[in-house]
């Protein structure tokens, strides 16, 4: 009877995971492109406002990598020029629909050096790009102050997240018009999604002043969250059914 329980608590688990049964709607892991190369014009990346700038480069780096070889690095040019690279994951003027409704996961992995001491570094969430132009929940890596600040006063301490990979993850709930932002497990922001964005979410600008120091992702992607009910209760009739045979044997 134990292993028939154990069993249907991990099925009740894998049912409710949404990694165990959905994969990135869109990803990119940067392994693909060649370090050094501008990532404006590869993959989903694009200029900001779809206008080449060479002034705006994110340049893909083999510097450091959670997985592979590359990483995507921002900021880090030495006050030569910004970084304003685009990740249009889905745009309205090319057909391809923005999420727009439901539940989602946005998660990006970071890295920042111990000497990255300079500016800051935005991820900006958006819709409608590139016109109108609108953003939803910035997270700012404020590297000059050793802190993360977010929408609705939400700040958090650097410290500890220096040197090492960590997490940084938007839930997005679209219904209910709310946004949650994650930095390496610990809530940063809750805010209204709808207020500024409308209800859709297309695509992440990567922004940081000329002087920034260099910030580093990889492995992003954008993750559809199943809703469990009717999953869970699918696995709990078949478990019931498998109980009631047990007990009649």
């Amino acid at each position: 009877m134990r292993r028939l329980h154990s069993a249907i608590a991990i099925a009740i688990v894998m049912a409710v995971s949404p990694s165990a049964v959905h994969a990135a709607l869109y990803s990119d892991n940067f392994d693909t492109y060649v370090a050094g190369s501008n990532i404006q014009g590869q993959g989903d990346f694009i200029y900001w406002d779809n206008s080449e700038d060479l002034n705006s480069h994110g340049l893909v780096s083999d510097a450091f990598a959670f997985s592979g070889s590359n990483s995507l690095m921002i900021g880090g040019h030495g006050g030569a020029h910004y970084t304003d690279p685009v990740w249009q994951f889905a745009d309205v003027n090319t057909g391809v629909s923005p999420v727009s409704s439901g539940q989602w996961t946005q998660s990006a992995m970071v890295y920042i050096p111990g000497d990255s001491n300079t500016n800051y570094v935005d991820f900006n969430y958006m819709s409608s790009h590139p016109a109108p132009l609108t953003w939803s929940g910035n997270p700012r890596f404020q590297m000059a102050n050793d802190v993360v600040t977010g929408p609705n006063g939400g700040s958090m301490s650097m410290a500890g997240l220096r040197d090492r990979w960590f997490a940084v993850v938007l839930e997005l709930d679209l219904d209910a018009g709310q946004g949650e932002i994650f930095v390496d497990g610990d809530l940063l922001s809750t805010y209204d999604w709808n207020a500024a964005n409308g209800n859709e979410f297309d695509g992440i600008d990567y922004w940081a002043p000329a002087d920034s120091s260099a910030l580093y992702i990889d492995d992003i992607s954008v993750t559809a969250v199943p809703e469990p009910s009717a999953m869970v209760l699918s696995v709990l009739s078949c478990m019931g059914l498998m109980l009631r045979r047990k007990r009649s044997a």
